[in-house]
């Protein structure tokens, strides 16, 4: 039987909050992991420690999210120049929505690309590159500035904003759990700090590269 629009909004929602608990058990059973491996009876702090960090990095993904993405983008606020050209296009697709007119940024790339971001409607931001301003015509840009102005109409980015920061937490675990249980358990856990500090400083050197494309791939 063929699904209605409202039937499949109402299973993305259901599947979202499934999503964002496994994220959430993934953390905790990480932190359990570590602080399990150097002291086996106190899993259960690593466990609760985890998830209330998660819960607090995802309050704050959730409400400052945005301005984080904006900035490790580089984003700029747009000229008069640029606003011409797309301000027009995003303040028809808003009133088409239904929806606050969103702000406009600019990231200097010439690669044709553009996100959006923002933690509600009220909130929203649309950011365009030099490089899609420059190889679309009007109708090109309204097309892809509609299909930025629904992720913020649908609440897509403030979900996605939230589990990337939180999921950002899971290679930084092993430098925050293993150092402090390391220096509990004795010297005989100095090489297993080593090993997980090590993994979790080669893993989380690669965030800086990764951030910057994070809201590009959302699009």
């Amino acid at each position: 039987m063929r699904r209605t629009i409202q039937q499949q909004i109402a299973a993305n929602k259901r599947m979202s909050v499934v999503y964002s608990l496994l994220l959430v058990f993934l953390l905790a059973a990480l932190g359990a992991a570590i602080v399990g491996y150097f002291a086996p009876r106190f899993w259960f702090l690593g466990a609760g420690g985890a998830a209330l960090l998660g819960a607090i990095v995802a309050t704050v993904g959730a409400t400052s999210g945005s301005n984080l993405l904006l900035s490790i983008s580089q984003a700029r606020e747009a000229t008069p120049l640029e606003l011409q050209t797309v301000n027009n296009v995003a303040e028809e697709m808003a009133i088409a929505a239904g929806i606050p007119m969103p702000k406009v940024y600019v990231i200097d790339d010439d690669a044709p690309n553009a996100f959006a971001t923002g933690n509600s409607p009220q909130e929203g931001v649309v950011c365009v590159t030099t490089g899609l301003i420059r190889k679309l015509d009007r109708d090109e840009l309204q097309g892809v500035v509609a299909h930025e102005v629904s992720h913020i109409r649908n609440y897509d980015i403030r979900l996605m904003t939230t589990l990337a920061i939180v999921a950002g937490l899971i290679p930084m675990l092993p430098i925050l759990w293993g150092a402090p249980c390391g220096s509990a358990v004795g010297e005989a856990a100095t090489t297993g700090i080593a090993t997980q500090a090590g993994f979790g400083r080669s893993l989380a050197s690669f965030l800086p590269f990764l951030l910057p494309s994070l809201p590009l791939c959302w699009s």
